[in-house]
């Protein structure tokens, strides 16, 4: 036999939950992107871009997205230094996992399997991360 359980709601909860739920929406469901040109051709491994990410992700945007020119992949942090390209600080030493902001694009042509030119489109974009959402 199954039983129904009945949860009075009253119209502050109701009102408290739609408030949290406009104010989640409109500050952290929001997509971020730029996009930039390298200078030169990039070549090899681990070579920096010069291209600096000017984004800057809220907790919920953890991760960063890289396109070049349509092509699209995530930057993990579980590549580390291994993956199509990787963010560092400390001049490519370190591979960075988050606050992308200020921080240079590495290539990994090996990986990538070209050379990045100038006339490609390099977009840096917000990518949402899974999280449960309690008001």
């Amino acid at each position: 036999m199954s039983h129904l359980q009945f949860h009075l709601i009253s119209k502050q909860t109701v009102q408290e939950v739609k408030a949290y739920l406009q104010n989640l929406i409109a500050h952290y469901f929001e997509f971020l992107s730029e996009s930039q040109q390298v200078a030169i051709t990039i070549s090899g491994d681990a070579v920096s871009t010069g291209l600096i990410c000017n984004l800057n992700l809220n907790p919920i945007q953890g991760k960063i997205g890289l396109g070049v020119n349509g092509l699209t992949t995530i930057i993990s942090s579980d590549d580390n230094k291994n993956g199509v390209a990787y963010f560092s600080k400390d001049g490519g030493v370190t591979a960075i996992s988050s606050n992308y902001q200020g921080a240079t694009l590495y290539w990994n042509e090996s990986v990538a399997g070209f050379k990045l030119k100038p006339w490609h489109t390099i977009t840096f974009f917000s990518v949402y991360q899974e999280v449960a959402v309690t008001p």
